[in-house]
């Protein structure tokens, strides 16, 4: 047997779980969860420890971790917050959301073209961790980058600048900014339609474990692991990937996880697969992406989850009286964040509102489809992400946990329910339809535990894989009391 120990430090839980890696049939021992230590995040960390290793209270831990290596990662003071900034929005911005998103940050704002007096104010509210300012390809546009750059340069932002953008505008840009704490690299657009974004994904690490793994006792937690600490997204998106990698049956995946604040998608499927009469219009994506849509959330953005599902809950409420006992809930949730239904008419409002964030997060992670004609005919012209492929869902996260398959009443799946709607809805203006998966089946993260084994995929990507395959099928480790709503990713 060989154990190790995966910890994830949320903002409102600190979950661990004992894991054998080492036997033929790896497999999850031990799963333990606490209210995080917000004022000393060690401490948490060093109590489900205990907990797991049968220590007594007090014992120093680095013995215990020789046999039991462990591994950690945090979303803890809301995640990594980045901007993202660039010139033309299908292009250079969108090329900047899917670096930051696939390092593991939270898209706190973005912003193209010029940055103007209200934008910097906006940044400067917003106060990110990061800026990652692209824009141009190498050798092209200079006049916005230049204008960018001054605006940043004269503002308050105490953010760390990664600059991604024009190779050509590197030095002017480090002269501009050399008052700032400022990273450079490799262009992640070089060319028109090519990524480059690893550069920029290794840096934002980096600058992760520099700047915000510090204080509240998470460089003690650093000393004692086998690895660096790492974003809580990242976890899951590196298990993804390797999970893509370690069999077929894994490779058109989607993965959901829905809390209060956010709803992650994170998916491995071909982008655009080229079929006859189709083109791509945009960048071409990875196959492996993820998108955190910061307003849809069922506790921190209940509200503006409501404002934005506010057309979908009325189609499906269908004029229903129950609407303003809803609203009532909504405030409840936004201003209680710890607050579980306790009626079935709650529970119902946290599968409209849960719906809701399905339905708009599935349409903004999934590409688009709209007929244009051209001097050859009629073509189908794409946009973004194809997920038609997709044949496995995962859902994952406190609410999805419980009710991924089945709804509070015992209706159909909130996740199939929200995707035949998102499938079905068609753009008014331009006839768009989304590229969403057709016939895929649901598994559902029951234990929560795809962070956990998000942490040891790259130490250990046979025992993450078959762990994270028998999770799916099984729920024998139960969850901590009312821990089930606690997604803490914001």
């Amino acid at each position: 047997m060989k154990r190790v120990l995966s910890v994830d430090i949320g903002s409102t839980w600190t979950k661990a779980a004992l894991f054998d890696v080492g036997s033929q049939t790896p497999a999850a021992l031990r799963r333990a969860a606490v209210p995080t230590t917000q004022d000393d995040l060690f401490e948490g960390v060093a109590r489900v420890a205990r907990e797991l290793l049968d220590l007594p209270a007090e014992a120093p831990l680095a013995p215990a971790l020789d046999d039991a290596p462990l591994y950690a990662c945090s979303s803890a003071k809301g995640g990594l917050s980045i901007a993202a900034i660039g010139i033309v929005p299908d292009l250079t911005a969108r090329v900047a959301r899917l670096a930051a998103a696939s390092a593991g940050g939270r898209i706190a704002a973005h912003h193209s073209y010029r940055l103007g007096t209200r934008e910097v104010a906006a940044l400067e509210s917003e106060q990110p961790d990061i800026v990652l300012f692209c824009g141009g390809t190498d050798g092209g546009n200079e006049s916005y980058v230049r204008a960018n750059a001054r605006a940043l340069s004269g503002s308050a932002l105490a953010a760390t600048i990664l600059y991604a953008g024009n190779a050509s505008m590197r030095d002017e840009v480090s002269g501009i900014l050399r008052g700032k704490r400022l990273v450079v690299v490799a262009n992640a657009m070089p060319e028109v339609g090519a990524l480059d974004i690893e550069p920029a994904r290794q840096a934002i690490r980096g600058i992760y474990l520099e700047s915000i793994v510090k204080g509240r006792g998470l460089g003690r937690v650093r000393e004692l692991c086998a690895a660096d600490i790492r974003p809580t997204p990242l976890a899951v998106f590196d298990l993804v990937g390797m999970l893509a990698s370690a069999g077929r049956e894994w490779s058109d995946t989607l993965v959901i996880d829905m809390g209060g604040a956010t709803t992650d998608i994170y998916s491995h499927t071909t982008a655009f697969h080229g079929e006859e009469g189709w083109v791509l219009r945009g960048i071409r994506e990875p196959a492996l992406t993820r998108t955190v849509e910061g307003d849809l959330g069922l506790r921190v953005s209940a509200r503006s989850a409501w404002h934005t599902g506010e057309q979908y809950i009325s189609q499906r409420l269908g004029g229903d009286h129950a609407a303003g006992a809803l609203g009532e809930w909504v405030e409840r949730a936004a201003r209680q964040t710890s607050v579980l239904p306790a009626s079935p008419e709650e529970r119902m409002f946290d599968d409209l509102l849960a719906e809701a964030c399905l339905h708009h997060a599935l349409r903004r992670h999934a590409g688009t489809v709209e007929e244009a004609y051209t001097a050859s005919g009629k073509v189908r012209v794409q946009k973004g992400k194809d997920l038609r492929g997709v044949r496995r869902i995962v859902a994952s996260g406190g609410f999805l946990a419980r009710r991924g398959m089945r709804g509070s009443t015992g209706s159909a799946s909130p996740v199939l329910r929200a995707l035949a709607m998102a499938r079905a809805h068609v753009d008014e203006r331009t006839g768009a339809a989304s590229l969403l998966p057709e016939a895929p089946e649901v598994l559902t993260d029951r234990q929560y535990l795809f962070p956990l084994l998000g942490n040891i995929a790259a130490a250990y990507p046979h025992g993450a894989a078959e762990i994270a395959a028998a999770c799916l099928a099984n729920a024998h480790l139960a969850l901590p009391p009312d821990s089930t709503e606690g997604h803490d990713h914001a």
